[in-house]
């Protein structure tokens, strides 16, 4: 998938985008930023009505191109590296959204066959 950003954008608005292509992952905002494998605080969440422009470190618009065999880690490194922005990314397990700290080597699509119940 291709990710377009822009400062005019909600967080709700790349959320949705992302989950169109993951359905089984989800990806949220967060003020401060994590290492690798490592999860972030509820607190630090970003609310999804939020415009990029408020929390954009770095104002040009750009793509993020996104492949199903890229890594929960490198996505959000990626949003990182290229917009300033702080995200984790999620899968859901047993009916409950978790972050993806402890696989963030895993491939998306990986996370999302887990998610979908086709990897046990």
């Amino acid at each position: 998938m291709i990710l377009h950003i822009d400062d005019s954008m909600t967080i709700a608005e790349i959320q949705e985008k992302f989950e169109k292509s993951f359905p089984a992952l989800k990806i949220e905002f967060y003020k401060k930023p994590h290492h690798f494998k490592e999860s972030s605080p509820a607190e630090q969440l970003i609310d999804p009505n939020t415009v990029i422009a408020s929390i954009h470190k770095t104002h040009d618009p750009g793509n993020l191109i996104i492949f199903s065999t890229d890594s929960a880690g490198h996505i959000e490194n990626e949003f990182k590296k290229l917009f300033g922005l702080n995200v984790q990314i999620f899968q859901k397990v047993n009916g409950a959204w978790i972050q993806t700290n402890n696989t963030d080597n895993n491939s998306l699509k990986n996370l999302s066959d887990l998610s979908s119940g086709l990897i046990h």
